[in-house]
């Protein structure tokens, strides 16, 4: 959520998070970007747009998911498809017009409430009149000298009671990343979801999600449930499921019904169209007369004629009902194992002024209570709300103003130096606030925190700053009992739209060169190919499966012989970038490099490992079933097969 203010001092116009938060939000033309804290970027485009009248978009659905390094993203796709719905409105109101009027017939549509100001004759003065609007249909209503009411005689003004809306709406089709896709299957008559399938980068089925729906009665206008959720391996055969149980959703009314409270929620109270939703009240409204001169056929001015209370509205009630509104919710969920949550709701709370705690529009979550699949309770979370679990939030601690601007004692000048020039406005910008934790001991240990924000002109950090990569924390300073200890960890760009930390220094004093602790090599991707330890130890990753997944680690060499081994560069590059890389060439290096210990990894993408070679040749293989979960652990020895463990999945409901 966020908010578009105009600074005070410069004019410009910002986006500001609410609550705050260290991203930025821009503003392209055409799409809103979102930059978080790590430098990621979030793009959000093509809005769904109205059908009525003009169109005009109305959302920004997420296109885009782009890394810090430029490289790594997420896309979105959508289909474009046109959803017809109507919408019930509710319209209900009372107009009393307690002054003077003309013809009662002016009363049968809303118009005619702008014309009770045109001059009247005496003869059609008349009590006040009240219009009341309901289900759509406007009545009239005169008033006697008693405030009782009686119809007027005019014909009730009739609208349609709904209104029918066409979207362009956008519905998720599909999302791609380097590791696979995602692909979502909807109803050609519905936008409802009916399947999630999961492809790996080789376009290899990985998994399939099918979404089951009921509907609880026949009626004309029907409401669909979310039955259960099952997972599918490729041959079409369910593995797992869950079921999802709700309240009553047979008693839930029909859109548009008039049964609601006054938020509008279901209250079980039957309200016939012809009754309006306007509460029972008693108001005191005024007639008036014409003020006569003696002698004078024109009157001198009007005057009251004194009060008359009149009472209008429903005696049905509004009052919320918690029962009638928990129909339709989510009741239960029932996992594959067996066991189920149950969750318990309660209304929302407040205290009316006299302090009497009412119930409110709206559920929350009161209890959820998980049921073993034999039906034992084996664990119950309760939840609680405000500050002294009453339930009613947090007290009003001050009166509303009664006057719509809030004036203080500020005042906004120009400064101008003695040559007469006029000094420009400086803004007050906050930096990173420091974190101190402080204990009730004598050592009193200090935390001083530094990000790239602190460090004003200096590269890299001023391109960071302007990327909004402000999470990482350059510099750490512990102060405990008078002994100092500083991490600093100084970020470099080792490639375009690439930073990351250079190395490790540690530091006894502020004044002191300090300790290299560890030192960083990268890629032009932004991954750790070389890690040394003190100067001395070096540990090599290199990366595969299209640049997502370690498939070797190589300690005792460095990232250089390793590169010159492997035939160069750009053959590091196409191993990295490949699919299904060939492990051929990365497993001789156990023996063109002898001194170093080669671990090996092999993957089944977007599932998990799929064998890991140690530096002794031994590799341990991981099964996995269609669904993929891990089924079979075992090492090759040789030419046989020694299991180490064996998993089996079976639930209660299969």
């Amino acid at each position: 959520m966020f908010m578009y203010a105009m600074e005070p001092v410069d004019k410009s116009r910002n986006f500001l998070p609410i609550p705050y938060e260290n991203i930025r939000i821009d503003w392209t033309g055409d799409y809103f970007q979102i930059t978080d804290d790590d430098g990621a970027v979030y793009k959000f485009a093509g809005g769904r747009e109205t059908g009525e009248g003009n169109s005009n978009p109305i959302g920004w659905k997420a296109s885009a998911i782009v890394a810090s390094n430029k490289r790594d993203s997420i896309s979105f796709v959508y289909d474009n498809r046109k959803v017809a719905y109507r919408v019930n409105v509710h319209d209900d109101y009372i107009i009393v017009r307690d002054g003077f009027s003309i013809k009662k017939e002016i009363y049968t549509n809303r118009k005619a409430m702008l014309q009770l100001m045109d001059y009247t004759p005496d003869e059609c003065m008349q009590d006040p009149i009240i219009i009341s609007r309901q289900n759509n249909v406007t009545y009239g209503f005169q008033s006697n000298a008693d405030g009782e009411l009686f119809s007027d005689g005019t014909e009730p003004d009739r609208s349609t009671s709904g209104r029918h809306i066409s979207t362009q709406s956008q519905l998720l089709s599909e999302i791609c990343f380097d590791q696979g896709k995602v692909i979502f299957t909807k109803d050609s008559k519905f936008p409802r979801i009916q399947k999630i399938t999961v492809y790996d980068c080789n376009g290899n089925f990985v998994k399939d999600i099918r979404f089951n729906y009921y509907t609880p009665n026949d009626r004309v206008i029907q409401r669909y449930f979310l039955e259960s959720l099952v997972m599918v391996d490729k041959n079409g055969e369910v593995k797992e499921t869950y079921l999802f149980g709700y309240e009553h959703p047979n008693r839930l009314p029909d859109p548009g019904n008039r049964s609601i409270d006054y938020w509008g929620y279901f209250n079980g109270v039957y309200r016939p169209d012809s009754v309006t939703l306007v509460p029972r009240q008693t108001i005191e409204v005024t007639r008036w007369k014409y003020r006569y001169v003696n002698g004078y056929i024109y009157p001198l001015g009007i005057e009251s004629a004194g009060g008359l209370n009149v009472t209008f509205g429903s005696e049905l009630s509004r009052e919320p009902d918690e029962e009638y509104m928990k129909y339709g919710t989510l009741s239960s969920i029932t996992y594959p194992a067996g066991s189920t949550d149950e969750f318990i709701y309660e209304a929302h709370r407040y205290r009316d002024e006299e302090g009497n705690i009412k119930q409110a529009g709206g559920l929350r979550i009161k209890q959820i209570q998980t049921r073993s699949a034999e039906g034992r309770n084996t664990k119950v979370r309760t939840f609680t709300y405000s500050w002294r679990e009453d339930g009613c939030g947090t007290p009003l601690t001050a009166s509303v103003l009664d006057y719509f601007r809030l004036v203080q004692g500020v005042y906004l000048c120009e400064l101008f130096n003695e040559q007469g020039g006029r000094y420009a406005p400086i803004a007050n910008e906050y930096g990173t606030a420091r974190h101190r934790t402080f204990f009730s001991n004598p050592t009193r240990p200090i935390t001083n925190l530094s990000y790239p924000q602190d460090y004003g002109d200096i590269f890299p950090y001023t391109e960071m700053v302007e990327r909004n990569i402000l999470s990482p924390v350059v510099k750490k300073e512990h102060i405990r009992n008078g002994q100092y200890l500083e991490v600093e960890t100084p970020y470099s760009v080792p490639f375009i739209n690439v930073y990351k930390p250079e190395n490790v220094v540690i530091r006894r004093s502020a004044s002191e060169k300090g300790d290299t602790r560890f030192t960083y090599i990268y890629d032009d991707y932004g991954r750790k190919c070389q890690e040394t330890k003190g100067g001395k130890e070096n540990v090599v990753y290199l990366y595969g499966y299209s640049n997502q997944y370690v498939i070797a680690l190589i300690e005792n060499a460095t990232y250089e012989e390793v590169v010159a081994k492997l035939g160069g560069k750009e053959v590091v590059k196409n191993i990295a970038a490949a699919k299904s890389p060939s492990m051929y060439n990365i497993d001789k290096l156990r023996q063109s490099l002898p001194s170093a210990h080669v671990t090996t990894y092999a993957y089944k993408p977007l599932v998990g490992v799929a064998s890991v070679t140690n530096p002794m040749g031994l590799t341990t293989c991981y099964e996995y079933d269609d669904l993929g979960r891990l089924i079979k652990t075992y090492i090759i020895n040789g030419n046989r097969h020694e299991l180490i463990e064996r998993s089996e999945y079976n639930y209660a409901n299969q």
